[in-house]
């Protein structure tokens, strides 16, 4: 599954027994065997199927757990009663049906291929050669761009027709149908190893010379399965295709965002009815994601979320490591360039500040030539620029891909080679309106391979639903901590480029501080990095901030000593179910105002503990204020049904759900203001409610709500004048509670 490297034969076979473990892992979820074929062409080793086999027996972890039978590796014990391993049978049906599925996915690529589609291929449980009886036959497509919907539209009418003629053939799903700016988009950047192997066991039905220069761009791939790689861009022998995009007339282009609202509606209104079907007939395994777009019309399995979980928990904390899966010599690190298309946008350098020794994060466009990155500055005196420079390494971020690099000022050679391709890969115009004056070219050298994080993502698309995530055994509090962990880097970044994460922070401040007073000192639950708290430090005595994320912890405790406050903001581990432990330190053990913000109390399964625990910490006819995330919100309901998404209206019903912090999927209770109020009855009593915001959309929303414009400022007035009012206060986002003692 890695490039090979020199390795004494015990650390080969070591390496082995774990690569076969792991893949036949992977074959259970997909209801398939492991071939020795597939084991030739996965590994890293250098071994072929006959030199495997001879080998087998002599290696004891693997004659001992698997036999050999066919061609195919079988867990022994498949004839166990009840064993539910696949047998050489099964595979063999599996492996038939597989080319019987093939053979109509030609049939009907002859029929709908025209003159907008660039690939139509075979992925899924066929191109794995393991469909069950009761699969469908996924298909993969590229179109050109601005004519995706409608080629959707006539292939979604010619399957429905083709069905009622030959219901004996499978129902065809198109589980990934994108356009050429898409797929550049995902396949250019560095992916984890299951998108790398699905990527070489798609099964082209038309365009194979397309998909081959578009493997060859994509040379990350090699990094994983490098066998494999070669063996499929080596069927390439002809020239480069030429790929020139002809630009789409304005009809075209409306006309595929008419079929996207129509038609993509559609799909996702049925999409959500199947779902709410397989649940209720608890076939937790067969629920999907649906991920819609202009240009873009994708499907994502459960089973294929958990084999992303697998993959990325290989790259994780298996073995062979990240290191050596990317390891790569140095001829072959030169041929690593990212292709001058429309790949990753932009990136994420974070470096460390030169002062207050936090991350400090710039999201960047950028080029790649010859081997490294290059990013430009409209001044050479940018803290980015400063703080790389002055540090000699960090890090910059693409889509889920780390890589640690060493910066350096670039000659006006390379200086001149970046302005031009900066031009090609963003146009003039952004050129003339961003880069005219730069002052400053620094190069990015990787000092290594990069490392894989699972991608931060939206609101609505965790990989796993909230039964499957007990069931895994996982612990509550680590998880959170794992989460938070992982998502303090760049936490700041993200809460403060956010239009309306930042106008509830300053609402929620704008409520303490009509209450707090400046003799106070304060209790604050759930800090994170401290934003809030240091802002509010500057108008009190003190804070005491607790969180259970050691690393946000720490941030704060850099961020207090660089602004010279640490003597007003005390940084302490704590659970909010177990607030009462900081007691000591707090003045004469108690305060009269404690606060919550940004819904940290969703993160607290034990919230009946909390109300007695604040109890003790909070003095006579003191104060609690705290936000909440919502069951009901009525501006996100709105802002999905004006285009048509039903199926995201609704989705806080279920509780807890799954929300998506640092990359990482972790439990969120909701609740409704009238069930959170009675929770922390008859300890307090509810002086004010707030909605926040009750008119503006969830933070998730804030990108297309900046795009009104002028618009906004409409629903913002109504935030001040009808906010903390009936019936608006209990339908926002999040609900701001004021709590007094009783």
């Amino acid at each position: 599954m890695f490039l090979q490297t020199t390795r004494e034969p015990s650390q080969i076979w070591e390496d082995l027994i774990h690569e076969v473990n792991f893949l036949s892992g992977v074959a259970k979820v997909n209801g398939s065997l492991v071939s020795l074929k597939d084991l030739a062409a996965l590994t890293r080793t250098n071994l072929s199927e006959e030199q495997l086999e001879s080998f087998w027996a002599g290696i004891p972890e693997l004659a001992g757990s698997y036999e050999l039978k066919n061609g195919l590796i079988i867990e022994r014990g498949n004839n166990n009663a009840g064993s539910r391993l696949t047998s050489v049978d099964q595979a063999q049906e599996k492996k038939a049906r597989a080319e019987s599925y093939a053979r109509y996915a030609r049939d009907f690529a002859s029929l709908c291929n025209s003159e907008e589609t660039k690939l139509i291929a075979i992925s899924g449980s066929t191109s794995y050669q393991s469909p069950s009886a009761t699969d469908d036959l996924d298909i993969f497509c590229i179109t050109r761009p601005d004519h995706l919907w409608l080629f959707l539209t006539k292939s979604l009418l010619l399957a429905r027709f083709l069905h009622v003629f030959r219901r004996n053939e499978p129902r065809i799903c198109f589980s990934y149908v994108v356009d050429e700016n898409f797929v550049e988009k995902e396949f250019l950047p560095a992916r984890d190893a299951l998108f790398a192997r699905d990527a070489l066991t798609t099964i082209v039905v038309h365009g194979r010379e397309f998909y081959e220069e578009l493997l060859k761009k994509s040379s990350w791939i090699s990094s994983y399965f490098p066998h494999l790689y070669q063996r499929r861009t080596n069927a390439l022998h002809h020239e480069g295709v030429a790929s020139e995009k002809i630009a789409s007339a304005r009809s075209q282009k409306f006309l595929n965002i008419l079929l996207r609202v129509l038609v993509g509606n559609y799909i996702a209104f049925k999409s959500a009815m199947l779902n709410r079907k397989l649940r209720k007939q608890r076939k937790l395994e067969s629920l999907f994601s649906t991920k819609i777009g202009p240009d873009h019309c994708i499907f994502e399995s459960v089973r294929y979320s958990k084999l992303k979980a697998m993959y990325l928990k290989l790259n994780e904390t298996g073995r062979p490591s990240s290191e050596e899966r990317f390891e790569l010599s140095a001829g072959n690190r030169a041929t690593q360039n990212l292709p001058e298309t429309r790949q990753t946008e932009t990136l994420k350098l974070i470096t460390i500040g030169r002062i207050t020794r936090v991350p400090h994060v710039a999201e960047l466009r950028f080029t790649h030539l010859d081997g490294s990155f290059f990013v430009l500055a409209s001044s050479a005196s940018s803290d980015w620029v400063l703080n790389a420079l002055a540090q000699g390494k960090c890090k910059a971020k693409m889509g889920e891909a780390v890589y640690q690099v060493r910066p350096n000022t670039a000659g006006s050679l390379e200086k001149t080679q970046v302005l031009e391709s900066f031009r090609r890969k963003y146009g003039s115009r952004v050129l003339d309106q961003w880069y005219k004056d730069t002052q400053a070219c620094l190069r990015l050298d990787s000092l290594g391979p990069p490392v894989i994080r699972g991608a931060t993502r939206g609101e609505n698309d965790t990989l796993v639903c909230f039964r499957e995530w007990k069931n895994q055994g996982n612990n509550y509090y680590q998880s959170v901590r794992d989460a938070f962990d992982s998502a303090s880097e760049e936490y700041d970044y993200t809460i403060s480029h956010n239009y309306i994460n930042s106008w509830i922070r300053k609402r929620s401040i704008i409520e303490l501080h009509r209450i707090a007073n400046a003799s106070d000192v304060l209790l604050e639950i759930g800090c994170g990095t401290g934003s809030e708290a240091i802002q509010i430090s500057r108008r009190v005595r003190g804070i005491v901030a607790t969180d259970i994320s050691e690393k946000m912890l720490d941030l704060l405790e850099r961020k207090v000593k660089a602004k010279r406050l640490d003597h007003k903001v005390i940084a302490a581990k704590a659970r909010a179910s177990e607030i009462s432990t900081v007691k000591e330190l707090l003045p004469e053990g108690s305060v009269r105002v404690a606060y919550s913000f940004n819904g940290a109390l969703n993160c607290e399964p034990d919230i009946d503990k909390v109300p007695s625990e604040l109890s003790k910490v909070v003095r006579g006819d003191g104060y609690f204020l705290c936000s909440i995330r919502n069951t009901l919100c009525l501006p996100e309901a709105l802002s999905h049904s004006l285009v048509l998404q039903f199926d995201k209206t609704a989705t806080r019903k279920g509780q807890p759900t799954m929300v998506s912090v640092g990359g990482m999927d972790i439990p969120s209770c909701y609740y409704s203001p009238s069930r959170f109020a009675n929770i922390f009855r008859p300890q307090f009593r509810v002086k004010k409610i707030i909605g926040l915001p009750a008119f503006l959309p969830p933070a998730y929303l804030s990108d297309y709500y900046l795009r009104t414009g002028k618009a906004r400022l409409i629903p913002e007035k109504l935030e001040l004048i009808l906010g903390d009012r009936f019936p608006f206060n209990r339908l926002g986002d999040q609900t701001l509670f004021v709590f007094q003692k009783v």
